[in-house]
């Protein structure tokens, strides 16, 4: 037990580890136990007392990332510059954004998850020194790790586009409307660095299912809005509920689970990665609906 107080521990506008030690816990008020912890503030952490062991653990791991993140400020922007893009990369891009964007959300991408990863319960100087240290070593070998999924994602997007626009005005435009919708949920902005790996791998699928249904939708518009007919129930409420900030871990995987049922739905020789039926999707619908609206939804 640590022989502090809250008042000598509390902090405002930290902007690096310069604490030889943050206890587990301190003398509170009336005596009682409160627990120190590392609260992110984006630019900045403060240094807090919670009452809750398991909030001030819940703060103090995102209030070390974000100093981490600090701390390898330098290694962030060199990583970016040196990040090579194949030759067409950055054009296909284009309609995204620019290179020097695309760069850095790769490597931004790459630190999360690296830091995800990490065990971030540190509390003193050398442990949070060593795991600078070590994350510094890893970044780059992530972020070319995290480019190999991503120019697939953007040769992939590119490919679909010309496809997105109807033959004729008014050709089956609500089908062309939720290819459109599709698109705009899979690539959100910002996605290239909020995409777990896991999923940003599996984009390219995702992509090259709409573009083989974007083809067949030219050749049998009246099947496609049959198939259609079936997901868009489902869709209007995963929005609906993401609008209502509900966006935690079983929207999530409501989310998921969809694309994988338009996979199976309208390019069903590309496989599905995990198996989808009509009871899973209500299920997982049911699950996403009875989860609480939460201040972030987990990825």
């Amino acid at each position: 037990f640590a022989q502090h107080s809250a008042a000598d521990v509390q902090r405002e506008d930290v902007a690096g580890f310069d604490f030889e030690e943050i206890p587990l816990r301190v003398h509170g008020a009336g005596g009682l136990d409160a627990f120190p912890a590392l609260v992110d503030q984006g630019g900045s952490v403060a240094l807090r007392v919670f009452e809750n062991s398991d909030e001030a653990a819940a703060a103090h791991r995102h209030g070390v990332m974000r100093l981490l993140r600090l701390a390898l400020t330098t290694e962030i922007k060199r990583a970016a510059r040196q990040l090579p893009l194949a030759q067409g990369v950055a054009l296909r891009w284009a309609p995204l954004g620019d290179a020097q964007t695309l760069r850095a959300e790769v490597v931004d991408g790459a630190l999360d998850a690296l830091l995800q990863q990490a065990d971030v319960e540190v509390r003193t100087r050398g442990a949070f020194s060593a795991l600078r240290d070590a994350l510094a070593r890893e970044l780059f070998g992530a972020a070319m790790m995290r480019l190999q999924s991503v120019e697939a994602v953007v040769s992939a997007q590119a490919e679909l586009r010309p496809w997105l626009e109807p033959p004729l005005p008014g050709f089956a435009r609500a089908s062309h409307d939720d290819l459109h919708e599709q698109l705009d949920l899979l690539l959100a902005p910002s996605f290239l660095c909020t995409l777990e790996h896991a999923h940003l791998a599996e984009l390219p699928r995702y992509l090259k299912a709409m573009c083989l249904r974007a083809e067949r939708l030219r050749q049998d518009p009246a099947r496609d809005q049959r198939r259609m007919l079936e997901v868009l129930p489902f869709w209007r409420r995963l929005l609906a509920l993401r609008v209502q900030g509900r966006d935690g871990a079983a929207w999530h995987a409501l989310r998921w689970l969809l694309e994988e049922w338009r996979v199976s739905l309208f390019a069903q020789e590309l496989g599905t990665a995990q198996p989808v039926s009509l009871k899973r999707i209500q299920r997982a619908l049911a699950d996403a609906e009875a989860e609480p609206a939460a201040g972030a939804g987990s990825r």
